[in-house]
Protein backbone atom coordinates (compact mmCIF):
# COMPACT_ATOMS: atom_id res chain seq x y z
CA UNK A 1 0.00 0.00 0.00
CA UNK A 2 1.39 3.31 -0.98
CA UNK A 3 2.40 5.71 1.98
CA UNK A 4 -0.07 8.07 2.54
CA UNK A 5 1.48 11.71 2.92
CA UNK A 6 0.43 15.29 3.69
CA UNK A 7 2.40 17.65 1.64
CA UNK A 8 4.15 20.31 4.40
CA UNK A 9 3.14 24.28 3.91
CA UNK A 10 4.36 27.02 5.07
CA UNK A 11 3.10 30.78 5.69
CA UNK A 12 4.48 34.08 6.86
CA UNK A 13 3.35 36.27 9.18
CA UNK A 14 3.17 40.04 8.93
CA UNK A 15 5.70 39.81 12.37
CA UNK A 16 8.05 37.78 10.13
CA UNK A 17 7.37 34.85 12.06
CA UNK A 18 6.82 31.22 10.09
CA UNK A 19 4.46 28.66 9.82
CA UNK A 20 4.57 25.61 8.88
CA UNK A 21 1.60 22.52 8.76
CA UNK A 22 2.00 18.93 8.68
CA UNK A 23 0.33 15.87 8.76
CA UNK A 24 1.11 11.84 8.27
CA UNK A 25 -1.41 9.08 8.55
CA UNK A 26 -0.67 6.72 10.90
CA UNK A 27 1.32 3.44 9.98
CA UNK A 28 -0.87 1.67 11.99
CA UNK A 29 -3.92 3.04 9.66
CA UNK A 30 -2.31 2.53 6.82
CA UNK A 31 -2.20 -1.31 7.30
CA UNK A 32 -6.07 -1.13 8.25
CA UNK A 33 -7.14 1.43 5.55
CA UNK A 34 -8.55 3.53 8.22
CA UNK A 35 -8.38 7.32 7.32
CA UNK A 36 -6.48 9.87 9.05
CA UNK A 37 -8.47 10.82 12.35
CA UNK A 38 -6.36 14.62 12.50
CA UNK A 39 -7.19 17.62 11.02
CA UNK A 40 -5.43 21.00 11.04
CA UNK A 41 -5.02 24.87 10.89
CA UNK A 42 -2.63 27.69 10.03
CA UNK A 43 -3.75 31.21 9.26
CA UNK A 44 -2.58 34.31 9.47
CA UNK A 45 -5.40 37.06 9.55
CA UNK A 46 -6.18 40.91 9.65
CA UNK A 47 -8.83 42.90 11.60
CA UNK A 48 -8.87 46.49 11.54
CA UNK A 49 -5.31 46.36 10.50
CA UNK A 50 -4.73 44.17 13.68
CA UNK A 51 -2.48 40.86 12.37
CA UNK A 52 -3.35 37.52 14.59
CA UNK A 53 -2.11 34.13 14.13
CA UNK A 54 -4.38 30.89 14.63
CA UNK A 55 -2.91 27.20 15.08
CA UNK A 56 -4.73 24.44 16.09
CA UNK A 57 -4.88 20.54 15.76
CA UNK A 58 -7.90 18.17 16.37
CA UNK A 59 -7.80 14.70 16.83
CA UNK A 60 -10.63 12.36 16.26
CA UNK A 61 -11.39 9.51 18.75
CA UNK A 62 -11.39 6.89 16.20
CA UNK A 63 -12.50 3.91 18.37
CA UNK A 64 -15.51 1.80 17.30
CA UNK A 65 -17.97 3.82 18.55
CA UNK A 66 -16.75 6.91 17.27
CA UNK A 67 -17.53 6.27 13.63
CA UNK A 68 -17.44 9.90 12.32
CA UNK A 69 -14.62 11.03 14.24
CA UNK A 70 -12.44 12.23 11.16
CA UNK A 71 -15.26 14.13 10.39
CA UNK A 72 -15.77 15.92 13.58
CA UNK A 73 -12.15 16.29 13.94
CA UNK A 74 -12.30 18.46 10.69
CA UNK A 75 -15.65 20.25 12.13
CA UNK A 76 -13.53 21.55 15.43
CA UNK A 77 -10.56 23.11 13.48
CA UNK A 78 -13.46 24.68 11.43
CA UNK A 79 -15.18 26.11 14.84
CA UNK A 80 -12.13 27.10 15.68
CA UNK A 81 -11.85 29.71 12.79
CA UNK A 82 -14.72 31.06 13.44
CA UNK A 83 -14.75 31.18 16.88
CA UNK A 84 -11.45 32.99 17.55
CA UNK A 85 -13.44 35.30 14.50
CA UNK A 86 -15.24 36.15 17.25
CA UNK A 87 -13.08 36.82 19.93
CA UNK A 88 -10.78 38.94 17.89
CA UNK A 89 -13.44 41.41 17.29
CA UNK A 90 -13.73 42.37 21.25
CA UNK A 91 -9.92 41.98 21.90
CA UNK A 92 -9.30 44.41 19.14
CA UNK A 93 -11.80 46.30 20.52
CA UNK A 94 -10.89 46.60 24.06
CA UNK A 95 -7.50 46.67 22.82
CA UNK A 96 -8.47 50.57 21.13
CA UNK A 97 -10.91 51.83 23.52
CA UNK A 98 -9.44 50.47 26.70
CA UNK A 99 -6.02 49.48 26.04
CA UNK A 100 -5.16 49.26 29.62
CA UNK A 101 -7.60 46.47 30.28
CA UNK A 102 -7.29 44.60 27.30
CA UNK A 103 -4.95 41.96 28.39
CA UNK A 104 -7.18 41.14 31.38
CA UNK A 105 -10.37 41.34 29.45
CA UNK A 106 -9.03 39.26 26.15
CA UNK A 107 -7.99 36.78 28.65
CA UNK A 108 -11.23 36.29 29.90
CA UNK A 109 -12.93 36.28 26.80
CA UNK A 110 -10.71 33.31 25.99
CA UNK A 111 -10.95 31.29 29.26
CA UNK A 112 -15.01 31.75 29.02
CA UNK A 113 -16.41 32.72 25.93
CA UNK A 114 -14.29 31.23 23.42
CA UNK A 115 -14.59 27.66 24.50
CA UNK A 116 -18.44 28.40 24.60
CA UNK A 117 -18.48 29.36 21.27
CA UNK A 118 -16.12 26.82 19.90
CA UNK A 119 -18.22 23.99 21.57
CA UNK A 120 -21.47 25.63 20.39
CA UNK A 121 -20.02 26.36 16.38
CA UNK A 122 -18.98 22.36 16.49
CA UNK A 123 -21.99 20.70 17.41
CA UNK A 124 -24.59 23.00 14.94
CA UNK A 125 -21.44 21.64 12.27
CA UNK A 126 -22.02 17.70 13.78
CA UNK A 127 -26.27 18.53 13.70
CA UNK A 128 -26.08 19.45 10.22
CA UNK A 129 -24.14 16.36 9.54
CA UNK A 130 -25.42 13.63 11.20
CA UNK A 131 -28.71 11.94 10.41
CA UNK A 132 -28.81 9.74 13.35
CA UNK A 133 -28.32 12.64 15.92
CA UNK A 134 -25.37 10.53 17.34
CA UNK A 135 -22.99 13.37 18.27
CA UNK A 136 -20.97 11.06 19.69
CA UNK A 137 -19.31 9.46 16.56
CA UNK A 138 -17.98 12.89 15.91
CA UNK A 139 -16.10 12.99 18.89
CA UNK A 140 -12.95 14.71 19.16
CA UNK A 141 -10.35 16.86 20.95
CA UNK A 142 -8.98 20.04 20.12
CA UNK A 143 -5.76 22.16 20.67
CA UNK A 144 -5.26 26.03 19.58
CA UNK A 145 -3.40 29.20 20.01
CA UNK A 146 -3.55 32.58 18.84
CA UNK A 147 -0.54 35.09 18.80
CA UNK A 148 -1.50 38.42 19.08
CA UNK A 149 -0.63 41.58 20.46
CA UNK A 150 2.83 40.09 22.16
CA UNK A 151 0.81 37.48 23.89
CA UNK A 152 0.07 33.82 22.95
CA UNK A 153 -3.29 32.65 24.34
CA UNK A 154 -3.71 28.63 24.47
CA UNK A 155 -6.35 26.09 24.82
CA UNK A 156 -7.10 22.51 24.72
CA UNK A 157 -9.77 19.91 25.26
CA UNK A 158 -8.61 16.92 25.46
CA UNK A 159 -5.10 15.45 24.75
CA UNK A 160 -3.98 17.08 21.76
CA UNK A 161 -1.28 19.77 23.00
CA UNK A 162 0.28 22.75 22.90
CA UNK A 163 3.76 22.69 23.30
CA UNK A 164 6.22 26.23 23.71
CA UNK A 165 9.90 25.83 23.93
CA UNK A 166 10.95 29.29 25.75
CA UNK A 167 14.28 31.42 25.10
CA UNK A 168 16.00 29.80 28.24
CA UNK A 169 18.19 26.95 27.25
CA UNK A 170 17.34 24.54 29.91
CA UNK A 171 13.91 25.28 30.63
CA UNK A 172 11.20 22.94 30.59
CA UNK A 173 8.96 22.54 27.51
CA UNK A 174 5.47 23.63 28.52
CA UNK A 175 2.99 21.66 27.73
CA UNK A 176 -0.28 22.85 27.79
CA UNK A 177 -2.70 19.88 27.29
CA UNK A 178 -5.97 18.28 29.49
CA UNK A 179 -4.23 16.99 33.14
CA UNK A 180 -7.74 15.19 33.32
CA UNK A 181 -6.56 13.01 29.84
CA UNK A 182 -4.94 9.33 30.66
CA UNK A 183 -3.15 7.01 28.65
CA UNK A 184 -6.46 5.71 25.79
CA UNK A 185 -8.56 8.08 28.41
CA UNK A 186 -9.30 12.37 27.05
CA UNK A 187 -11.86 14.80 27.35
CA UNK A 188 -14.25 15.09 24.18
CA UNK A 189 -15.55 18.53 22.43
CA UNK A 190 -18.61 15.54 22.36
CA UNK A 191 -18.48 15.27 25.93
CA UNK A 192 -21.33 16.83 27.73
CA UNK A 193 -19.09 18.66 30.24
CA UNK A 194 -16.64 19.69 27.20
CA UNK A 195 -16.66 23.03 28.76
CA UNK A 196 -15.44 22.09 32.09
CA UNK A 197 -12.35 20.42 30.72
CA UNK A 198 -11.54 23.48 28.81
CA UNK A 199 -7.83 24.53 29.86
CA UNK A 200 -6.30 27.26 29.12
CA UNK A 201 -2.73 29.16 29.15
CA UNK A 202 -1.40 32.74 28.78
CA UNK A 203 2.23 33.93 28.11
CA UNK A 204 3.89 36.68 26.58
CA UNK A 205 5.09 35.82 23.11
CA UNK A 206 8.67 36.75 23.43
CA UNK A 207 9.11 34.35 26.04
CA UNK A 208 8.66 31.48 23.01
CA UNK A 209 11.46 30.41 20.86
CA UNK A 210 8.70 27.55 19.37
CA UNK A 211 5.04 27.31 19.07
CA UNK A 212 3.38 24.09 18.70
CA UNK A 213 0.10 22.56 18.15
CA UNK A 214 0.41 18.78 17.87
CA UNK A 215 -1.71 15.57 17.96
CA UNK A 216 -1.07 12.88 20.67
CA UNK A 217 0.76 10.91 17.54
CA UNK A 218 3.69 13.10 18.11
CA UNK A 219 3.73 13.40 22.25
CA UNK A 220 2.97 9.86 22.39
CA UNK A 221 6.08 8.60 20.17
CA UNK A 222 8.67 10.50 21.84
CA UNK A 223 10.52 9.39 25.08
CA UNK A 224 11.95 12.80 26.20
CA UNK A 225 10.25 15.99 24.48
CA UNK A 226 12.85 18.10 25.92
CA UNK A 227 16.08 16.00 24.51
CA UNK A 228 14.12 15.98 20.92
CA UNK A 229 13.37 19.10 20.86
CA UNK A 230 15.53 21.99 22.60
CA UNK A 231 18.59 20.40 19.62
CA UNK A 232 16.05 21.11 17.43
CA UNK A 233 15.04 25.01 18.30
CA UNK A 234 18.72 25.01 18.86
CA UNK A 235 19.35 23.58 14.45
CA UNK A 236 16.68 26.12 13.56
CA UNK A 237 18.54 29.42 15.00
CA UNK A 238 21.39 27.88 13.40
CA UNK A 239 20.16 26.99 9.92
CA UNK A 240 16.82 28.58 9.68
CA UNK A 241 13.88 27.76 7.98
CA UNK A 242 15.29 25.71 4.68
CA UNK A 243 16.89 23.31 6.95
CA UNK A 244 13.23 21.95 8.95
CA UNK A 245 11.63 22.81 5.53
CA UNK A 246 13.58 19.72 4.63
CA UNK A 247 14.20 17.40 7.62
CA UNK A 248 10.49 17.70 9.21
CA UNK A 249 8.82 15.17 7.13
CA UNK A 250 10.40 12.95 6.88
CA UNK A 251 11.28 13.06 11.01
CA UNK A 252 7.35 12.62 11.27
CA UNK A 253 7.20 9.53 9.04
CA UNK A 254 10.27 7.87 10.88
CA UNK A 255 7.67 9.27 14.20
CA UNK A 256 4.79 7.21 13.84
CA UNK A 257 6.24 3.86 12.23
CA UNK A 258 9.21 3.85 14.81
CA UNK A 259 6.86 5.56 17.77
CA UNK A 260 3.22 4.35 18.73
CA UNK A 261 1.91 3.95 15.34
CA UNK A 262 -0.61 6.85 15.34
CA UNK A 263 -1.21 10.14 13.22
CA UNK A 264 1.18 12.47 13.82
CA UNK A 265 0.00 16.65 12.92
CA UNK A 266 1.77 19.44 13.93
CA UNK A 267 1.52 23.16 13.47
CA UNK A 268 4.60 25.31 14.25
CA UNK A 269 5.07 28.34 15.02
CA UNK A 270 8.49 30.19 14.81
CA UNK A 271 8.56 33.84 16.01
CA UNK A 272 10.64 35.89 13.85
CA UNK A 273 13.36 36.24 16.55
CA UNK A 274 14.13 32.45 16.52
CA UNK A 275 15.12 32.94 13.37
CA UNK A 276 17.17 36.07 13.63
CA UNK A 277 20.79 34.60 13.67
CA UNK A 278 20.16 32.56 10.39
CA UNK A 279 18.58 35.40 8.24
CA UNK A 280 15.49 33.24 7.30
Amino acid sequence: MPTQRHMLSQMIDPAGGTLLIRGVTGANHRGTGAPCQDASLAAVHYYKGHSYTVLAVADGHGANRYTHSHIGAHFAVEAVSESVARWILLAVDCLEREPAQWFENSRRDFEEKLPRWLRENWLARVKRHAADGNETAYGTTVALAIVFNGQVFAGVIGDSTILILRATADSTPDLFSDPTSVGLSTASLASADALAQWTTRVMALDDARLIAAVTDGFTDSIDSLAQTLFPLRDRIQEQGVTWLWKQWPNFLERLTEDGVGDDVTTVLYLPAFTLAKTGD
